[in-house]
């Protein structure tokens, strides 16, 4: 079988997922695990399979071995038998009511135990298990069972290993992070290792934001390239667990780097979306940072898609300076889009300023899509030489596109250096894939 890969951010998406899997890490593994106060009995999975139990139903209560805590009958889960567990699996898979499906897959997870992973997952591909049911089912594998997944992983090649490894190792992660990680340091080095690197921080994201930002720190002192990549992944889980506002304190803490600018920028659209005013009055004090031009431009332009004049009058008391160039680039790009006179009458009364410049940049950005000609225009009124003709040949490449004859003629006197002549002659496909 293929097992499929998982994007770190789906546990989140899928209720019955999130509920198993903290209850799987809460729960003990190893030998002892069947053992424990948490049990299904076959009376409950030919329940489900049966549409017997309400999914909404609260869990029986075994008051007799557990008082007072929510538990799901007291046969133990090593006693299921190949059909009780069948049952269960086509419940969780099959059932009419997706209700009752989410229900069963969460008491699926549940009852998962080292001695009947085999005989779930065999159930599974029997009953044909979705993309989303396997991603649950690896992760929670992970976590009941590390040395059986890495058995499993042993009897798989190529690229089902490897599949198989990066879905399981997030929930070995998540559950021991020392051991997934030592696991992980003693491979050998390679393609292989760094895509499971990957599939480490997520896990380790999972169980503690703080362990998995020092994990990224340090490959990144060692120089890894994918630090980037995997402080993103990082970033999209703290931003989950605890939105934007409190994340931002997370992401000042962050020592300074490019890396840093990453993550600011994602927090900054994310924040712009939930409290833009918020939002911006955070962003203002990365202005004079080297990353600060991201940041502020991200707010702009996530701003502008709402209150584009609100948007533009913050930008307009910031210092002259990047931060304050981009961000206005960026919510011109973004009003022109929705209002194109609106934000060429606001342009028309801007005085000229390198803030000036960048909107207009912004705004040819936006107008050659529809009305290249005019773009033209546009662009000849911006005053630094290198930005004029940066703009003029986008511009000219929109106008190209659409109708060459008339470009050809205007550039024949439109005083471009050759380069730029070229650029526009020879325009790169657009948005649709067409050269004209």
């Amino acid at each position: 079988m293929k097992f499929p890969l998982i994007p770190h951010g789906t546990w989140s998406l899928v209720a019955l997922g999130t509920f198993a899997a903290g209850y799987l890490l809460a729960r003990p593994s190893g030998p002892d695990a069947a053992t424990g106060s948490r049990t299904l009995t076959v009376a409950a999975a030919a329940g489900l399979a049966g549409g017997g139990i309400s999914p909404l139903a609260p869990p029986a209560i075994n008051s007799s071995t557990n008082p007072g805590k929510a538990a799901v009958n007291p046969a133990p889960l090593a006693l299921l038998e190949p059909r009780e567990i069948d049952a269960l699996v086509k419940a969780a898979l099959n059932d009419p009511n997706p209700l009752t499906r989410n229900a069963a897959f969460t008491q699926l997870l549940a009852s998962m135990t080292p001695e009947n992973v085999q005989a779930l997952m065999e159930s599974m591909k029997t009953n044909r298990a979705g993309g989303d049911q396997w991603r649950l089912f690896l992760y929670a594998w992970g976590t009941v069972d590390s040395a059986g997944a890495l058995a499993h992983a042993a009897t798989l090649k190529g690229g089902a290993r490897d599949r198989f490894l990066q879905s399981t190792l997030p929930g070995w992660a998540a559950k021991d992070p020392s051991g997934a990680t030592a696991w992980l340091d003693k491979m050998e080095d390679g393609d292989a290792k760094n895509r499971l690197r990957g599939s480490l921080v997520a896990g380790l994201a999972d169980h503690d934001i703080a362990m998995a930002t020092s994990y990224v720190l340090a490959r990144s002192a060692a120089g890894d390239p994918r630090a980037g990549e995997y402080l993103r992944t990082v970033t999209t889980e703290q931003l989950r667990k605890i939105g934007p506002a409190a994340a931002t304190a997370w992401g000042e803490r962050l020592p300074d780097s490019p890396m840093k600018g990453d993550v600011l920028n994602e927090i900054a659209g994310a924040y712009t979306n939930e409290d833009p005013r918020a939002a911006a009055a955070w962003a203002t004090q990365f202005a004079n940072t080297d990353y600060g031009a991201r940041v502020v431009g991200e707010v702009g332009d996530e701003w502008a898609e709402k209150d584009p004049q609100a948007a533009i009058a913050w930008l307009g008391n910031l210092s002259e300076g990047p931060a304050r160039a981009e961000g206005t680039y960026s919510a011109l790009r973004e009003w022109t889009q929705r209002d194109p006179t609106a934000a060429s009458q606001y342009l028309a009364n801007m005085p000229p300023s390198a803030s000036k410049d960048s909107a207009v940049s912004g705004f040819v950005r936006s107008l050659a899509r529809e009305d290249p000609e005019s773009a033209v225009i546009w662009a000849k009124t911006i005053s630094n030489e290198t930005s004029r003709i940066q703009t003029l040949t986008r511009a000219g490449q929109s106008w190209f596109r659409r109708n060459p004859v008339a470009a050809t003629s205007w550039l024949q006197n439109a005083n471009l250096p050759a380069d730029a002549q070229q650029a526009i002659l020879n325009p790169p496909p657009d948005e649709r894939g067409r050269r004209g």
